[in-house]
């Protein structure tokens, strides 16, 4: 009996915050439409099919434990109308995909279950039962997040390499790092930033190793989309003239008013 498996999954569709996680609501996929897989595929008349059932595997195996193999919660292997019946795609579908991804881009390997044992085809590393596999890799996974949730430095570790200030209540970063913050953007944008990010990790109960590394890894373009009536970040000059409230437009009279001021601060300086 075969067991589908999607080759080099921790490199291709695992980042840095999905491996983290226990389970998965979404699945990061890589883009190279110029990579050899993607157009061996598209050369195909029915490539786009392909491609697309490929895409579903991929969600259903983040549902997989361990993530990337194709196995039920039972234990067995997911055939062709398993995968169909997940995915609403037709078995014929699955098979043409199956049968490409596996024999011509490679995207897909078989594993291969023999009397209670599940080895690698083709020479690759030989592994124990299924069910005694999936057991152990429960078992290192939860060693791995144990690592990670000790590895998370506390702000009030009595032994930090530099002191890591409270500038909001689930968020600490360094002077230095806070001070690089506002050397690029405005005050209130920082102070929106770690706002948005105290929300998040208070809500959720969420830890990062860095914060400041967390702002600059997502949060900022969060609050370029969350609120895009904020002025020009970059612009910190302006931050005594920004209203107390970023969401709201001023109006034509108070832009106008600003706009006064600032042509005059403008003239001054040339004078």
């Amino acid at each position: 009996m075969k067991m589908y498996r999607i080759r080099e999954w921790d490199a291709h569709y695992e980042n840095n915050r999905t491996r983290g996680m226990k389970s998965l609501g979404w699945v990061p996929i890589p883009v190279n439409l110029s990579g050899d897989g993607y157009t061996m595929i598209m050369e195909q008349k029915d490539g786009p099919s392909i491609f697309g059932a490929f895409v579903a595997l991929v969600e259903v195996a983040a549902q997989c434990s361990p993530r990337g193999t194709l196995v039920r919660s039972s234990g067995d292997p997911h055939d062709p109308a398993s995968i169909s019946r997940l995915t609403r795609i037709d078995v014929k579908t699955i098979n043409r995909m199956l049968a490409f991804c596996t024999d011509n881009c490679k995207w897909i390997e078989i594993i291969g279950m023999q009397d209670g044992a599940v080895k690698a085809q083709e020479g690759a590393e030989r592994v124990p039962s299924l069910e005694l596999n999936r057991t152990e890799m429960n078992r290192t996974e939860t060693r791995e997040t144990e690592n990670m949730s000790s590895s998370i430095p506390s702000s009030e570790d009595p032994n930090p390499k530099e002191k890591k200030i409270h500038y909001a209540e689930h968020v600490t970063m360094t002077e230095e790092q806070h001070g690089k913050l506002r050397e690029k953007y405005s005050k209130r944008f920082v102070d929106k930033c770690i706002e948005v990010l105290d929300n998040y990790k208070g809500s959720r109960g969420k830890k990062y190793k860095s914060d400041y590394h967390t702002i600059r890894n997502w949060v900022i373009d969060r609050v370029f989309k969350e609120f895009g009536k904020l002025p020009d970040p970059h612009q910190k000059q302006y931050d005594e003239e920004l209203p107390d409230d970023p969401g709201e437009i001023a109006t034509p009279a108070e832009t106008a008013e600003f706009m006064k001021n600032l042509t005059s601060n403008i003239g001054r300086r040339i004078e």
